[in-house]
């Protein structure tokens, strides 16, 4: 569905074809919209610039203190919780749904990804001054600080949403990812240069820590989004792409173990267990051609591999006994 939506005032509208592109006019239109929508409920203050930091203090001072020293919205949508929730999750889902979802498109140049990466920040920084303690904003909105590498600004968002909600595990189990992630990755004001400069393995398991707290907190949907940084990252290594099918083993996301494997066997196009597995995972979701070609690749690789060493595991055996396999003609 996210391929068919456009903002549309304060909801989105499902296009009947998908939209290729997010223009700038759209984008425009859709921050003006929301600026001066802001205006009646919190005030016109947030912009691109406005640190995560000032959001956060604008909050607890706003929301926990009561204290209204500035403020230039309306005092009695401080008092009602349920507008903010409402108000939130509106914005939210405009933020996640049409901007942080187009940003690891494939087709998109980096002029585009940089659009969605700014107006996704600024939805769901929107969407966090509306609730701060929202669990599914702050889910959202840490997740695409830290995914962009900006981890110090993503535990700061979490732990502000902690402290109106305490008791609550999911962002409790949140924090403490995104704790031992800051650790891990040494974030700076550039933290995403910084943990890229570190090497993919740290960038890789910062990724896989992240979307481990949203499995672990019951965000199935944040933590395959989280994952797929680097399922589209060219830059991921082959052996990252291994621990991607066994994540989305985890999530009973088949799908995206099927795209997993097919980004490893382009990495590693020698190794015959990794087509044989893609074959398995294509034919039992019904793509049985693909799967039979696949299976023709492992096969073949795993024959050579054999006639070189006597002792290596023979694929054309397992294949034999797999019931996964099971009626399908072996290729020769």
């Amino acid at each position: 569905m996210y391929p068919h939506l456009t903002p549309y005032g304060i909801i989105m509208k499902i296009e009947r074809n998908p939209v290729p592109e997010i223009t700038e006019e759209m984008v425009r239109r859709d921050h003006e919209y929301w600026s001066q929508y802001s205006e009646r409920f919190i005030g016109n203050w947030i912009t691109y610039e406005t640190p995560a930091r000032e959001v956060c203090d604008w909050a607890l001072r706003t929301y926990l203190q009561r204290d209204l020293t500035g403020f230039k919205g309306d005092p009695a949508f401080v008092r009602d919780d349920n507008a903010q929730k409402a108000f939130s999750k509106l914005r939210n889902a405009i933020g996640k749904s049409i901007y942080s979802t187009r940003i690891n498109t494939p087709a998109a140049s980096p002029q585009v990804q940089q659009r969605m990466i700014k107006e996704a920040e600024f939805a769901l920084k929107q969407a966090f001054a509306f609730c701060p303690y929202s669990p599914e904003t702050v889910f959202n909105y840490s997740q695409l600080l830290a995914t962009i590498g900006r981890y110090d600004e993503a535990l700061m968002v979490a732990k502000t949403c902690e402290i109106f909600d305490a008791d609550n595990l999911g962002i409790r189990n949140l924090v403490e990812q995104l704790e031992g992630i800051q650790k891990g990755a040494a974030p700076t004001a550039n933290a995403q240069t910084k943990a890229r400069a570190s090497g993919p393995n740290a960038e890789a398991k910062a990724v896989f820590d992240l979307a481990s707290a949203y499995f672990s907190a019951g965000q199935s949907n944040q933590a395959v989004d989280a994952l797929e940084v680097l399922l589209t990252n060219s830059s991921t290594k082959p052996e990252v792409f291994l621990s991607l099918v066994d994540g989305y083993r985890q999530l009973g996301r088949v799908d995206k173990v099927e795209s997993a494997l097919a980004r490893y066997t382009s990495a590693e196009p020698t190794r015959p267990e990794g087509w044989y597995d893609l074959a398995a995972v294509r034919i039992a979701s019904g793509l049985k051609d693909s799967g039979v070609e696949s299976l023709q690749k492992a096969l073949a690789l795993s024959d050579a591999r054999l006639a070189q060493d006597p002792k290596a595991i023979d694929l054309r055996k397992q294949a034999a006994r797999d019931p996964r396999l099971k009626g399908i003609l072996l290729p020769k």
